[in-house]
């Protein structure tokens, strides 16, 4: 079975507008601005989850549990750049909307291409501890503002 790595297979545009999260378009993911070559090998930080309740009754041993409530947090770690700092010019202020397309297979802009579209609100950058040998970088923390639209395929 063949496996994708993630250097050079992914794609980050952060886009304004998108009209259906579901089935975002070419044209609407080509006006993004693509942050890719900004992030960090370890800068794609997309956390789902869920929470489990308690199924079972007095009469089971086993304790049973069925899906609850769902959420998601996203982050991306991007690295410093002291001429053309893109991503923070874009994403630096705290509170801005958007979505932030991920292209899982080197691309995000052309028609059948699969993507995860997260809507999102900026939180407050976080600058990066100093450390010895390495670049500056900061994160850049979402709250996620609805559901992910997860592995959708963008349209014409």
């Amino acid at each position: 079975m063949p496996a994708t790595v993630f250097e050079g297979q992914v794609k980050v545009v952060f886009c304004t507008a998108i009209a259906d999260k579901t089935a975002p378009t070419d044209s609407e993911v080509t006006a993004g601005t693509d942050l890719t070559s900004f992030v960090t090998k370890d800068g794609y930080r997309p956390n789902t989850r869920f929470t489990r309740v308690d199924a079972a009754t007095i009469a089971e041993v086993f304790d049973a549990t069925e899906p609850g409530s769902t959420g998601a947090d996203l982050e991306l770690k991007f690295k410093s750049d002291d001429t053309t700092d893109t991503p923070r010019s874009t994403l630096g202020t705290y509170g801005t909307a958007g979505f932030v397309v991920i292209g899982h297979y080197g691309s995000a802009e052309v028609a059948g291409d699969e993507v995860t579209v997260w809507p999102v609100k900026t939180g407050m950058p976080q600058e990066a501890n100093s450390a010895a040998n390495e670049q500056q970088s900061w994160v850049c923390p979402f709250a996620v503002t609805s559901e992910p639209a997860l592995h959708t395929t963008v349209v014409t």
